[in-house]
């Protein structure tokens, strides 16, 4: 706090939450501490929407992955649409049947009241779920048939007035020099079909769970019979 005033930031200290330290929990041993993650994260939220309805940047620390439940909370409150860009080991996306029993590896799952979560964590806000993503379907092979189509499709879904530097992604790569990553090689180049049906090399090797996959392979529109075709939409 001390170091963001010396910055020039007016700094407003709204307190801490309710402290709860982390113990084993038999009564709830796959969602313990169930109660008290729920009462911190409301808290939270309390005091984001508040910091946000006052047009306030708002930090919040907190000791485990849940804060994020009660950040997002708040600020759904504050704001008419909310996005969240998640940093960390892993995206949390497990149930309480799926994890160790601590809450802090569910917290995504939560917020996207994913089956299996705890009710009373994921609508700890009176809705649920707290975050409803939009996802946009981009086939590989209708991005191979129809570059400029597909750059129109992603950047009207992304906001962007102008989506055709998305078609030069190895221009932009050559001239940066050097991209510290074994994919270099790869990134250079430009949209291209070479990875068009290589699966197919390893079928034999796939044969025995092909039947398992099928049922999502034919949601996307492949097969395992006969070479996809494009199916994509030009967006102008």
């Amino acid at each position: 706090v001390e170091v963001l005033a010396q910055r020039g930031r007016r700094v407003v200290d709204r307190g801490d939450g309710p402290f709860f330290r982390w113990r084993q929990d038999g009564a709830r041993p796959q969602a313990m501490n169930l109660e008290a993650v729920t009462q911190a994260a409301r808290t939270l939220a309390d005091a984001v929407a508040s910091a946000m309805s006052a047009d306030e940047d708002v930090l919040a620390l907190g000791g485990d992955c849940t804060i994020e439940l009660g950040v997002v909370a708040g600020a759904t409150r504050a704001c008419d649409h909310v996005g969240l860009v998640y940093i960390d080991y892993d995206v949390d996306l497990n149930t309480p049947a799926t994890s160790d029993g601590a809450l802090d590896w569910t917290g995504v799952a939560h917020l996207l009241a994913i089956p299996g979560t705890e009710p009373g964590l994921a609508g700890l806000d009176g809705r649920a779920p707290l975050l409803q993503p939009q996802a946009l379907n981009v086939r590989n092979e209708d991005l191979i048939a129809d570059p400029a189509g597909q750059a129109s499709r992603i950047g009207a879904f992304l906001g962007l007035d102008d989506p055709s530097p998305l078609l030069r992604f190895d221009q932009h790569a050559r001239e940066k020099g050097f991209i510290a990553t074994p994919s270099y090689t790869q990134v250079i180049q430009p949209i291209n079909s070479k990875g068009m049906n290589r699966w197919l090399k390893y079928r034999a090797y796939l044969e025995p769970v092909l039947p398992i996959l099928e049922p999502m392979l034919r949601q996307w529109g492949y097969s395992t019979d006969v070479e996809p075709e494009p199916r994509g939409t030009s967006v102008a």
